[in-house]
């Protein structure tokens, strides 16, 4: 940020002024607008990436991605409490912006409190023994499918689990709004 400011007003102050109001050196500065002049192949490929995914949520009707899916599953609820660790994309502007557009309540875990999502890490496990260990996928979308199949179909609908009485995850959800 300080540097995207300093070179939008290198017109008004010197660069050397804006480094030491900043407290920045001017290497780091120079440094910065190298990358952005010239960015590394792996930049150029996260770019890439983005470009295909907005792509493809765009094209399946912002139906994919996990919120995305969960939103549309339950046709586009309101006031519900979504909850997730503290990695950075559920700390940027755009998912704060998706959660406030579905009028979503974020949920974070404590800073430090790992058992916070030891449900989730413990679904992530099961998925990987039960269904992606000792598998050989054809494809990318062969195992997407694959995944939604076992998440949808086996894990939701009749997976017994301890966490909500020995019931399925849709069972339980049925009794809940029941």
């Amino acid at each position: 940020m300080k540097y995207a400011f300093m070179h939008g007003n290198t017109g008004q102050f010197s660069i050397s002024a804006q480094c030491e109001a900043f407290g920045v050196s001017r290497s780091g500065y120079y440094a910065w607008r190298h990358r952005q002049d010239n960015p590394s192949r792996r930049q150029v490929e996260r770019e890439k990436l983005d470009h295909l995914a907005v792509r493809a949520f765009a094209a399946r009707k912002g139906r994919s991605g996990a919120v995305g899916l969960a939103l549309w599953r339950r046709r586009m609820p309101n006031g519900v409490m979504i909850h997730s660790d503290r990695g950075s994309q559920y700390c940027s502007r755009k998912y704060k912006a998706l959660l406030a557009k579905h009028d979503l309540v974020c949920s974070m875990s404590g800073m430090g409190n790992w058992y916070d999502n030891v449900v989730a890490g413990s679904f992530f496990h099961t998925l990987k023994v039960e269904l992606i260990h000792g598998e050989s996928f054809a494809t990318c979308e062969v195992m997407r499918w694959a995944v939604f199949e076992y998440i949808e179909v086996d894990y939701n609908r009749t997976r017994k689990h301890n966490a909500n009485g020995c019931i399925s995850p849709l069972a339980y959800e049925n009794k809940l709004i029941a």
